[in-house]
C-alpha cells in the first residue's frame, strides 16, 4: 500500500514538473511574441502611477519601442517644476528631456511567473478543477497587478532623478528610497514576490473552496 502511494506521489510530481515546463515556456514564448499589445493596454495605468507617485515629473511619451532587435518599455519625462536635492533649490528654466528604457520581456515576468505557478500547479484534489483555477486567477491577478504599477514605473522615476543629477553633478536624495527599491526588484526581488503572490493565492482558493465544501 505505501509502495503504491509513493509510485502515485512520484508520478503526479512527474506530470507536475513537465506541465511547469511546458506552460513555463509556452508563457514566455507567448509574451515575447505577443507581450506589446498587453503592454499597450497597461500603459495608461503606468502614466497615471507616475504622475501621481511623483507630480514633479512631466511624462513626454510611454511607448514600447524596439532596440536592437529586443522591444523595450521606453520612458521619456522632465522636471520642469522647482526641486530640492538635499538642500539645494532648483529650477531649470529649459528643462532636459531624460529618457530610460526596460525590456518589455521583464516588465512582464510577474505575468509569466504568476500564470505559469496557478495553472501549474495540481488541482486533482479539486471536483471543479477550472473553478480552482478561476480562484486562483481572481484572487492573485489584481496583486500581480499592483506589483508591476510598483515596479517599472517606480524605477523609471529612480531614472530620471539619478540620470538629472548626474546631468547637474550633484549627489542628494531627489529619488528618496526608490534607489533601494530597484536595487531589491533588481536583485530578485520581483521574482520573488511574483512568487509569493502566486503561492499565496493558491492557498486562499484552496481554503475558499474547502470551506465552500464543508459548508
Amino acid at each position: 500500500m505505501a509502495a503504491e502511494k509513493s509510485t502515485t506521489l512520484k508520478r503526479q510530481m512527474i506530470r507536475s514538473s513537465f506541465r511547469l515546463l511546458l506552460l513555463g515556456t509556452s508563457f514566455t514564448a507567448l509574451t515575447h511574441w505577443y507581450g506589446r499589445y498587453l503592454m499597450e493596454a497597461l500603459l495608461p495605468l503606468y502614466h497615471f502611477t507616475i504622475h501621481h507617485v511623483d507630480s514633479r515629473i512631466d511624462i513626454s511619451s510611454l511607448i514600447i519601442t524596439w532596440f536592437q532587435g529586443q522591444q523595450f518599455v521606453q520612458f521619456e519625462g522632465l522636471v520642469s517644476h522647482p526641486f530640492f536635492i538635499g538642500e539645494q533649490y532648483y529650477f531649470i528654466e529649459n528643462a532636459r528631456l531624460i529618457s530610460s528604457r526596460i525590456p518589455l520581456d521583464y516588465a512582464l515576468q510577474p505575468v509569466v511567473i504568476f500564470f505559469t505557478l496557478v495553472l501549474a500547479w495540481p488541482a486533482d484534489v479539486f471536483k471543479k478543477q477550472y473553478q480552482a483555477y478561476f480562484y486562483r486567477i481572481s484572487f492573485g491577478a489584481p496583486l500581480i497587478l499592483i506589483l508591476m504599477l510598483l515596479d517599472f514605473p517606480m524605477q523609471f522615476i529612480y531614472m530620471l532623478w539619478a540620470n538629472l543629477e548626474k546631468a547637474l553633478n550633484v549627489t542628494g536624495d531627489a529619488h528618496g528610497l526608490l534607489l533601494y527599491w530597484s536595487d531589491f526588484l533588481n536583485g530578485g526581488g520581483l521574482i520573488m514576490l511574483s512568487i509569493a503572490i502566486s503561492v499565496m493565492a493558491i492557498g486562499i482558493s484552496s481554503k475558499w473552496m474547502s470551506s465552500s465544501i464543508h459548508d
